[in-house]
């Protein structure tokens, strides 16, 4: 395959990649998803409702929403240092806060602090 390449570009290299230097490629999913709703505003005969959920299947999030989601990491893989600390931020939220450089915490409540 990679021979067959290398015969018709010649003795020069030719970048594969588009012109902007990265290469993004749709998934089999997401031309799935579009390739349903294109398939279904065509059909005359296609429900509007079905039609609407299509469509939202088929949207592409902001980048804003990406953004947010990957600050607040949300869909992201939980590792058990993660589970501990969130077990501790919600056992220990009404204890004063740690500083930093502070060695050894104080573990008293707002109340009393």
């Amino acid at each position: 395959m990679l021979s067959a390449f290398w015969r018709l570009a010649g003795s020069r290299y030719v970048n594969p990649l588009p012109a902007s230097g990265s290469a993004r490629w749709t998934s089999a999913i997401v031309r799935r998803k579009r390739r349903a709703l294109h398939q279904a505003l065509a059909d005359p005969a296609a429900h509007p409702a079905k039609i609407r959920k299509l469509r939202e299947r088929a949207a592409r999030p902001s980048h804003d929403l990406l953004r947010y989601l990957a600050e607040n990491k949300i869909g992201r893989v939980q590792t058990q240092a993660d589970r501990k600390q969130l077990w501790y931020d919600l056992r220990y939220k009404k204890y004063a806060p740690l500083f930093v450089g502070q060695v050894k915490p104080r573990m008293r409540f707002w109340t009393a602090a």
